[in-house]
C-alpha cells in the first residue's frame, strides 16, 4: 500500500465513487492497473482551523486503515479519505 502525495491524483479520485460516513468521506477510483492500491489522507481547514486539531483527525484516520486496510483495500484503486470532526 502506498500513499497519495500530488494533488491530480487526490483531484482524480475525487471523481470517482463516494461514500459518507459519520467520521469521514472516502473517494475511490480505480486505475486500471495492478499495482498495490494508494491511500491519501485530507482534513479541510472548514472541519479545523488549528493544524494541530487537522492533525488529530489524520493521525487517527491513519490508525484506522493502517489497522483495517490489508481487509478492505483491492490493488489497482486510488482512496482518498476526508476526515470530519466527529
Amino acid at each position: 500500500m502506498e500513499r497519495l502525495k500530488v494533488r491530480r491524483d487526490f483531484v482524480s479520485a475525487a471523481g470517482g465513487r463516494k461514500v459518507s460516513k459519520r467520521a469521514f468521506t472516502l473517494q475511490a477510483r480505480r486505475r486500471g492497473d495492478t499495482l498495490p492500491a494508494r491511500i491519501g489522507f485530507t482534513v479541510t481547514k472548514r472541519t479545523a482551523k488549528k493544524a494541530v486539531e487537522r492533525n488529530r483527525i489524520r493521525r487517527r484516520l491513519k490508525e484506522a486503515v493502517r489497522l483495517t486496510a490489508e481487509r478492505l483495500v483491492r490493488p489497482g484503486v486510488d482512496y482518498v479519505l476526508i476526515g470530519r470532526r466527529a
